[in-house]
């Protein structure tokens, strides 16, 4: 059996906004904000309900690098805090066109305003 490879950001990310996937998004336990902080995308993950009331900070920020960036998906990778690995943070557009941000087994959708 052969062992996957480890998902990691291009040596060279790209750049460039985030376009039509900065916004928030969210789901019961999880608000998730991406937004441009200067030329930088940024994700900020706020806890929401009982799991914020358990964890000493329950408003994080983390930068963006982009891997993939298509009008319809974009994929983005996120190392969290106190970790080594990277993760992806995919956003994509379901069937009906709303927004979704999915990460660590959440798929969580756009706040339609």
């Amino acid at each position: 059996m052969e062992a996957t490879a480890a998902f990691v950001p291009p040596e060279e990310p790209l750049t460039g906004p985030l376009r039509n996937w900065s916004g928030t998004y969210r789901g019961a336990a999880l608000q998730v904000d991406a937004f441009m902080d200067g030329e930088h995308p940024r994700l900020r993950i706020t806890m929401l309900g009982a799991l914020a009331q358990l964890d000493p900070e329950p408003v994080q920020e983390y930068d963006l690098l982009a891997v993939s960036v298509e009008p319809e998906r974009a994929v983005y990778a996120i190392r969290f805090r106190g970790g080594e690995a990277w993760s992806p943070v995919t956003f994509y557009r379901a069937a009906g066109g709303r927004a979704y941000a999915h990460f660590g087994a959440r798929a969580l959708p756009a706040v339609e305003e």
